[in-house]
């Protein structure tokens, strides 16, 4: 599948007139997205119930080839939440170089992948992760809509805010 294509985002006329040029700048592309999720060493998931809060908890996971993968036990909040809903949103603990994703979550059944999960958790973390708890899981995250900028400098936030269409 080729990489998404970025939009400037619809965010209103007072935006566009606060922003500086209007928020016209540089799209980022998705490679920027990707090259963040990928060296983020925390990724903060928010779930929510049919009703009731959202659910936000930070996880150690791993961005491989535009999907997330992190760990959880089925008792927790987070398991309990995407077995109800199938759906989660990702962001990352930046507020200066921003990643929101959006999208579906789903608990990984095959045990080979989950066994090289493992051994890439234990790489990147250099703690093993998988198999700790009976009633533990893993979960793949493939998202369907993003949003992301950069910052810092702070007028380069409206200037490079952009959305993604995955779906």
């Amino acid at each position: 599948m080729a990489d998404p294509k970025g939009f400037r985002p619809q965010v209103g006329d007072s935006f566009d007139n606060w922003a500086p040029d209007g928020g016209k700048g540089t799209l980022l592309e998705w490679n920027w997205v990707r090259e963040q999720m990928y060296s983020a060493r925390n990724y903060w998931v928010l779930t929510s119930p049919k009703t009731g809060p959202p659910h936000p908890t930070p996880v150690w996971g791993l961005f491989i080839d535009d999907v997330l993968y992190f760990c959880t036990t089925t008792s927790s909040l987070k398991a309990k939440h995407i077995a109800r809903t199938g759906e989660a949103t990702i962001h990352l603990e930046s507020g200066d170089m921003v990643v929101i994703l959006k999208g579906e979550a789903n608990t990984e059944a095959d045990p080979e992948l989950v066994e090289k999960l493992g051994k890439k958790f234990l790489h990147k973390y250099k703690v093993e992760v998988v198999d700790q708890f009976p009633d533990q899981v893993m979960i793949s995250f493939r998202t369907h809509k993003a949003i992301a900028w950069q910052a810092f400098p702070e007028s380069e936030f409206m200037r490079t805010m952009t959305s993604f269409d995955l779906t």
